[in-house]
């Protein structure tokens, strides 16, 4: 996939790469993984965006929008409802949970051409452009 990036983008991206505990019974093969978890019970989704973000990397973000909604079943047949959202933060320093073993701030670029980042990421990312 070579999606070019409109010229108005000028942002990083964040990937995190799942430990190789948390790959243990994953659907996925990648271990590349963008930020995010499931909606409790009783949270809207932005409060699951900020949830999120907090437990995974603990950063505090602004500016939440919603940019995409997809469905996507699993090999295992977990069917999924993916809401994708944007958001800014003030800061770049990550503090991984013992979910993730490393991260990287990407430009969209190389994001689209580095092998190792599964399809549906790359995908779900210029969806969101």
């Amino acid at each position: 996939m070579n999606l070019p990036l409109p010229s108005n983008v000028w942002y990083d991206i964040l990937l995190l790469r799942k430990t190789k505990e948390e790959m243990i019974g994953d659907a996925s093969t990648n271990s590349w993984d963008l930020p995010g978890g499931r909606i409790k019970y009783k949270e809207t989704s932005e409060q699951t965006v900020i949830r999120e973000i907090t437990e995974e990397i603990a950063l505090t973000v602004e500016k939440i929008q919603i940019k995409s909604a997809s469905t996507v079943i699993r090999p295992d047949g977990t069917h999924l409802v993916i809401l994708l959202y944007s958001c800014c933060s003030d800061s770049r320093e990550v503090t991984l949970s013992e979910e993730h073993d490393l991260y990287k701030w990407f430009k969209y670029d190389e994001i689209m051409t580095e092998p190792s980042i599964p399809e549906w990421i790359k995908w779900s990312i210029a969806k969101c452009i």
